[in-house]
């Protein structure tokens, strides 16, 4: 914190050091640009709207003097270029390869314009007759005849760098033209260029075209040859093999195999089928409980001659039992004889029955073996005669693809030669033609009704674009050169350098004209005092935090406006209710005491002189909390004083009894006056009026503030325009109306 020292002798004798504040210090790298592209084009818009009106007239001015003096007529012709052909055997296919493409017109472009194709267009003698004008400026004398003679070297020689063939990008076209004064002659000389372009391409495709046919001739005889010995091998191969009805003895002989495949699979089942009874029949046969006889065979044992017999006799002994019963009863011998036969005879034929059924079993399995193997037998016959059906199959289908083979060879010899006559008929067609080459004429040239230069469409955009550069460079170099403070933003290039605020021109205040060293009190609500209160808020930020009372207000150069911001900057500090005395210590040029509608003396300069208490000499002004030191009488203002310790006491004591102590002095440039105040009061303002001080002149007031014991606030920009504040116009409208709202 910076404070003032009690006792003068202490102040004088051990001045308190501080250190630069931030932003207050020397040289530096300035952060901002030199000039802003938005407010130049805002001060100077009508400028360069005029350039623009003025280019167009430049621009339109030019146009119909080159046309009068200078005109460049340029023909067109356009040639289309197709795709290559593809192989022979593709007949006339085509297929698009962009590189090929690209390649081949550029080519031709260069073809075009090459120096063989140029000389037989100067040698032409119609070239004299058609374009005599363009011919004349190849004329040379002949100095054997003493007569003019036209050179058809010298103009190949020069046409080859005036003509122009190109490829038109993104299409199949090139474009052949010529620029030149006379657009007859010009079409003319365009015109036999393409002709004798077109006929050596006529000529070139006239030779590859013969070798074509020749080419085409060759294949068609070795085409047939190879079907008359194709036929010959087919005819060979039928008489030797005997294959008259080839087809019909393959189906043939594949229909047989084919039934003989079904049959031994249907033989082949039937064995299966057999072996597998005669399996399950031994297995019955050889188990201990015998074997299961089924109904069919229990029905053959009944009708067998023996269980026949068997079965009468029991039947007869079943009769006799019974009348026995009827005639002696069950306890008669006989009966009991015949029962005991019968029992027998029944136990009898049980026995039999097996032997029977055990017969007739045995006979079925034996028939059952005797078949399984008679299939056996027919299936490896049948085997047998399928393997000789297949080996003959498969020497007739060879035969067969062997005969088929050479007549599709034959048939695709036979397409082939047809495809050839076709592309021979085609060659023979075409031969004539101009696309033929690949290379044809897509637009004829001709006499061109718009001149290629002077365009008015391209000169007037021109003309406006180039004036308005002119101009805005005229404008930008001004600006760039100008070292004039035009503004708030132009503190920002001096390096280091803080803006304390910015006070708007008097004459602009939308609230009314008026004495601007009264602005604050006299229009309270305008934009004049706002922007005040503005910079009394940043000065109260600053000050409060090092306790500082008296601040000396100075400025570059006389009429910068340093007492308007003393006296401004007074009454506002007095209406936020702080008790403020503004000293007068400019004993050159005192305005002050007028300003407030004060004497002028007694005052500073008496204090000093007297060695008096300053307090007598102050002279309230008719604003509450305001106080004025007036300079003083004439006779006691000497400059030297300023520097005394009287002053340092007088301030000390000024401090002791008011908030706010505001010293005005006088302006740099012309005293020394307010660097030595600067050593004896606790801050400093610099006011800079806009358009009036340089940049180089305030860089080196403020450093000069910034070394000084004051601490060095910032800069005040007085008078700021809206012109030259680039966004000052709207902010002051703005605020405005703003207060009008209130």
């Amino acid at each position: 914190m910076t404070t003032i020292p009690v006792s003068p002798s202490q102040a004088l004798a051990a001045p308190t050091a501080r250190p630069l504040a931030h932003g207050a210090g020397g040289a530096g790298p300035s952060s901002a640009g030199t000039v802003d592209p938005v407010k130049l084009l805002q001060k100077y818009k009508w400028v360069l709207l005029l350039s623009v009106f003025l280019g167009a007239v430049l621009g339109t001015a030019s146009h119909f003097a080159l046309m009068k003096f200078y005109p460049r007529w340029r023909p067109f012709a356009y040639f289309k270029v197709d795709p290559p052909v593809a192989q022979i055997s593709d007949v006339w296919a085509t297929q698009i390869n962009t590189d090929e493409m690209n390649r081949f017109m550029q080519t031709e472009a260069k073809v075009m314009k090459s120096e063989g194709v140029l000389s037989k267009a100067m040698e032409d003698p119609a070239i004299q007759r058609e374009a005599p004008l363009w011919c004349e400026q190849y004329k040379k004398l002949d100095k054997s005849t003493g007569t003019t003679r036209f050179s058809p070297e010298d103009a190949t020689r020069e046409l080859g760098e005036d003509i122009d063939a190109r490829v038109i990008p993104t299409t199949n076209l090139i474009m052949l033209s010529l620029t030149y004064k006379h657009k007859d002659d010009a079409t003319a000389v365009v015109k036999i260029v393409r002709e004798k372009y077109m006929q050596q391409l006529r000529e070139q495709g006239q030779r590859k075209f013969n070798d074509s046919l020749s080419a085409l001739t060759k294949q068609i005889e070795s085409v047939d040859r190879s079907i008359a010995t194709l036929a010959t091998r087919r005819e060979t191969l039928i008489n030797e093999k005997q294959l008259d009805d080839i087809e019909g003895r393959v189906s043939a002989t594949a229909t047989q195999l084919q039934q003989l495949n079904q049959q031994i699979l249907d033989d082949e089942g039937s064995q299966t089928q057999l072996e597998e009874i005669v399996k399950q029949m031994e297995a019955e046969k050889n188990s201990p409980a015998g074997p299961q006889f089924g109904q069919d065979m229990e029905a053959d044992a009944e009708k067998d001659p023996v269980i026949q017999d068997a079965r009468g006799r029991i039947t007869q002994l079943e009769a006799q039992l019974q009348s026995m019963l009827v005639q002696y009863g069950r306890d008669h011998m006989a009966y009991k004889q015949l029962d005991a036969r019968l029992s027998g005879e029944r136990d009898n034929i049980e026995v039999k029955r097996k032997e029977v059924l055990r017969r007739i079993f045995d006979g079925e399995l034996d028939s059952r073996r005797k078949s399984a193997e008679r299939y056996k037998i027919r299936v490896d016959g049948m085997r047998a005669e399928r393997t000789a059906l297949q080996t003959r199959l498969v020497e007739l289908n060879k035969a067969a693809e062997q005969v088929q083979d050479l007549k599709q060879q034959i048939q695709t010899a036979v397409e082939q030669k047809n495809l050839l006559q076709q592309e021979l008929q085609k060659l023979t067609a075409v031969t004539l033609l101009d696309s033929a080459n690949r290379v044809s004429l897509q637009q004829q040239e001709r006499p061109p009704t718009v001149p290629d230069f002077p365009k008015l469409k391209i000169l007037i955009p021109a003309g406006m674009i180039v004036t308005l550069a002119l101009v805005a460079g005229v404008l930008f170099l001004r600006e760039l050169v100008d070292q004039r403070v035009k503004g708030p933003s132009d503190i920002a290039l001096i390096p280091r350098t803080r803006l304390l605020g910015y006070i708007p021109d008097a004459s602009e205040d939308p609230a009314g004209q008026g004495a601007a060293e009264t602005a604050f009190r006299d229009r309270s609500k305008g934009v004049v005092a706002e922007s005040f209160r503005q910079l009394r808020g940043a000065i109260i930020k600053r000050i409060q935090l090092a306790d500082h009372r008296t601040i000396l207000v100075m400025s570059g150069l006389p009429g910068s406006g340093s007492s308007t911001l003393v006296s401004n900057l007074g009454h506002a500090f007095a209406a936020s209710d702080r008790k403020v005395l503004i000293i007068d210590a400019n004993f050159r040029k005192p305005s002050l005491h007028r300003v407030l509608g004060l004497p002028e003396g007694p005052g500073l300069a008496d204090a000093l002189g007297e060695g008096r208490d300053f307090k007598p000499f102050v002279q309230a002004s008719s604003t509450p909390n305001l106080d004025l030191l007036p300079v003083g009488s004439r006779e006691h203002r000497i400059y030297e004083r300023l520097s005394t310790q009287a002053m340092i006491d007088l301030l000390a004591k000024a401090r002791a009894h008011y908030d706010i102590v505001l010293v005005d002095a006088a302006p740099a440039i012309v005293a020394g006056d307010g660097l030595a105040l600067a050593q004896k009061c606790d801050a400093s303002i610099l006011v800079v009026r806009a358009l009036f001080e340089k940049r180089g002149m305030v860089a080196r007031i403020k450093n000069e503030l910034a070394e000084s014991r004051a601490e060095f606030l910032g800069i005040v920009v007085n008078g700021v325009r809206h012109a030259a504040g680039g966004y000052l116009k709207g902010n002051i409208k703005a605020a405005a109306a703003y207060q009008d709202e209130v």
